[in-house]
């Protein structure tokens, strides 16, 4: 039997045919990438842009009005009146994470949840829904805020292998810049509109403890503030993957007026692990020790001794003067089998002049979580319920809570 040697053609096929398989290999890659961690290209779900996105209320400077989402529609609440107004957006789209400058314009993310129009992008309009231009066009965008003077405009959006928040000006596209980030991230603004405080980290990666550090509004002037420790992150025997430790956590930070920042930080105090309030300057070389939040939820155990009330505070917003502080957490419970489980998030207004600690009631469910805002004047709190579809008005001490607007209204247009 005489062997034919193959032709240069069919060498020519062959090899064309590999590279096709690597070209389609390598494109797959890149798809999963996009999908998979958010990009330019492609975007996880709509329910997971929404969930991850910023759900505060944002008050007028004045005090009279609200702008937030319910039900992934924009609305400005009258609270003299009580009626609440319809924004309009595009038709078909999802509207969330209002930001409101100081001048009566917002921001905010709109969302397409078609897959084959998919994405989203953050919109500027005037209060009314006017005037819309789109700002950035990006498969993930979320969360935004403005700068207290109105210059600057910060959000995030998905890189394919993470994520950057942008700053950007809407009076001059130029001075666009950005810082890269791992995880979950989010981003407050000094009250002078100088600095900005970024908290980013994640729960999975052992070389990413969650970090708190402030930058200059040019990007220049890096300065850590806090970060967890290292030495939390083990390695489950069985897995021989990193998992997070839930003794060692810090919370996302909040700013005062008179620019001092506040954050929690689970650290061993006389023996035991405990939550500390702090208060920093933005150089981080005053720190100050405001209250021992373990102790004072030591009072608000509600079922039985193997429930830990706000054992983990994710975030905190003090009040303009900081003497009232909004605490973001959940409690922890362990049932009769010794299994350890989270709750879902639940809010608090903390006291600091009589160490008090009160709750916001909301619908303490995972299918969502609560946001909140203080009034310029410091007397009222806005809360988005998201897990209800509702938005709420309490008292500054929590004595007093109202409904303000549901999702299964029809409020006045």
């Amino acid at each position: 039997m005489t062997f034919k040697r193959p032709s240069c053609a069919t060498y020519v096929i062959v090899v064309a045919a590999l590279a096709l398989v690597i070209i389609g290999l390598i494109a797959w890659y890149v798809y999963w990438l996009s999908t998979e961690l958010g990009g330019p290209f492609d975007e996880p779900t709509a329910g997971y842009s929404y969930f991850r996105g910023d759900r505060t209320p944002r008050w007028s400077p004045d005090g009279r009005y609200l702008v937030a989402d319910v039900g992934k529609t924009l609305y400005r609440v009258d609270l003299t009146s009580g009626v609440a107004h319809l924004i309009p957006g595009k038709k078909n789209r999802e509207q969330y994470s209002p930001a409101l400058s100081p001048d009566g314009k917002i921001a905010y993310v709109e969302y397409d949840p078609n897959p084959n129009r998919g994405g989203g992008r953050i919109v500027l309009s005037d209060i009314d829904g006017s005037r819309r231009r789109v700002v950035a066009d990006w498969r993930y965008v979320s969360p935004v805020e403005w700068s207290p003077d109105g210059s600057r405009l910060l959000y995030l959006r998905g890189t394919g292998m993470g994520a950057e928040s942008v700053l950007y000006s809407p009076d001059d596209p130029e001075i666009t810049w950005s810082v890269r980030t791992i995880g979950d991230t989010s981003a407050a603004w000094s009250p002078d509109s100088q600095k900005i405080a970024f908290y980013w980290g994640s729960r999975f990666l052992s070389e990413d403890p969650y970090i708190i550090y402030v930058v200059n509004r040019d990007g220049a002037s890096e300065t850590v503030i806090d970060e967890e420790f290292d030495e939390s992150r083990v390695i489950r025997p069985e897995q021989g993957r990193p998992y997070f430790n839930s003794e060692s956590r810090i919370s996302a930070p909040g700013w005062t007026t008179g620019g001092q920042l506040y954050y929690v930080k689970r650290e061993i105090t006389a023996g035991k692990w405990q939550n500390i309030l702090y208060s920093v300057s933005s150089d981080g070389r005053e720190r100050r020790r405001l209250a021992n939040l373990s102790k004072i939820a030591d009072a608000l155990e509600r079922f039985d001794e193997d429930t830990v009330a706000l054992h983990e505070v994710r975030r905190v917003k003090p009040s303009q003067n900081g003497d009232r502080v909004l605490l973001f957490g959940s409690d922890l419970s362990t049932n009769f089998k010794g299994e350890i489980s989270y709750g879902a998030e639940r809010l608090y207004v903390l006291s600091l002049h009589d160490q008090s600690l009160r709750e916001i009631p909301t619908a303490n469910s995972f299918n969502g979580k609560p946001f909140a805002s203080w009034s310029p004047d410091g007397k009222q709190i806005a809360v988005c319920d998201t897990a209800r579809g509702s938005l709420l008005l309490a008292s500054a001490d929590s004595s007093s809570v109202r409904v303000l607007l549901t999702e299964q209204a029809d409020p006045a247009r």
